[in-house]
């Protein structure tokens, strides 16, 4: 089976040799994309996308590219029945994300067409906080200023710093392309370099400097390995983790992560969303729409209460921002004090 594994990894790299290869293995890339044939779309790190010209890519080329992965990757792809491949490339640090047929079209008059992503999982070392404009000074909307009474007096990353102190789940909201993997990678730093750290995610993005640390992988495509979301939470709550860090949360995930937080495990995660709020609301929704069948309102108000720190990520003029930070756990609890002084 050794012996396979190797000759489809061998496979693989020639075929990306003759064509994809000499677009993602350029220096500093950030990004390639392609959306029909014969052109290449490329992003460096802090450029604009620019177009190539690749007579080389032609859809039956693609095709090879996306049947030789999934096979190595024991998943399924056809092209009639699951035209998707979802995976990391063999031996480089990229993740690959492909669609074909007729799911995808380009001109009016198309009848099938592709879609592919080849994304770096190279974290840039030069980004830090600061990029994200966020320094000890920085004026946002809706910072809090008290931990249990202590002020902190507006600096920002003291208040965040505070949060990994007290193992409080993390929460980075943004819509895509907002650098929420790369934010994620400067609070990982932040965490004590004794502890010990899992990740649970579907391709390797997060990069975790601990030595004490295990990363584990759930399958996005169909294939002969039936472990969830659910199984690998069970199973790592007993590996004894001191921070999970999850990628983005998803139907499949949400539900497991709101019950692992909830039996006291912190967690730093990612989410699609555009406000803190909505943040909240989408880790709701993919809960329901996974079948959960507990209350939605009460279920947002347990998240307010679990999660430590929630940061909202923005992008204007090409440039990645920290909009807003709100502390929901602490604000829910002076909630919960007031009312009861009330009574």
């Amino acid at each position: 089976m050794q012996d396979r594994f190797q000759s489809g990894n061998t496979l693989a790299e020639k075929i990306l040799a003759k064509g994809l290869s000499a677009y993602y293995l350029r220096p500093n890339i950030e990004e390639v994309v392609i959306n029909r044939e014969n052109e290449v779309l490329i992003k460096e790190r802090g450029k604009d996308w620019v177009g190539v010209d690749a007579p080389e890519i032609t859809y039956a080329y693609v095709h090879q590219v996306c049947r030789v992965l999934a096979n190595i990757n024991q998943s399924r792809f056809s092209e009639k029945d699951l035209p998707v491949v979802s995976c990391e490339l063999p031996g480089q640090p990229f993740r690959f994300q492909a669609i074909l047929g007729p799911n995808v079209r380009y001109e009016l008059s198309d009848r099938r067409g592709m879609a592919l992503a080849i994304r770096s999982l190279t974290a840039d070392q030069r980004i830090t906080f600061k990029d994200y404009g966020l320094t000890p000074d920085a004026e946002l909307p809706g910072m809090a200023r008290l931990f249990d009474g202590f002020e902190i007096k507006g600096d920002h990353i003291a208040q965040i710093a505070e949060v990994i102190r007290r193992h409080m789940s993390i929460v980075v909201s943004g819509a895509t392309s907002t650098g929420k993997t790369t934010f994620t990678n400067q609070l990982i730093r932040m965490i004590d370099e004794t502890a010990r750290v899992i990740t649970v995610e579907d391709a390797r993005e997060v990069t975790v400097p601990h030595w004490n640390r295990v990363h584990l992988m759930v399958p996005r495509n169909r294939s002969v390995n039936a472990v969830d979301y659910n199984t690998i939470i069970d199973s790592l709550m007993r590996l004894t983790p001191d921070w999970v860090i999850c990628g983005e949360v998803s139907v499949s995930n949400a539900a497991p992560l709101y019950s692992l937080m909830g039996k006291g495990h912190p967690v730093i995660t990612t989410v699609h969303a555009g406000t803190p709020e909505e943040a909240i609301q989408a880790f709701v929704n993919n809960m329901a729409t996974a079948g959960s069948s507990l209350d939605p309102s009460t279920t947002a108000n347990n998240l307010r209460r679990q999660i430590g720190c929630l940061i909202q990520l923005d992008r204007h003029d090409g440039r990645r921002k920290v909009v807003d930070i709100q502390f929901p756990s602490r604000d829910a609890q002076r909630r919960d004090y007031e009312a009861a002084r009330q009574q």
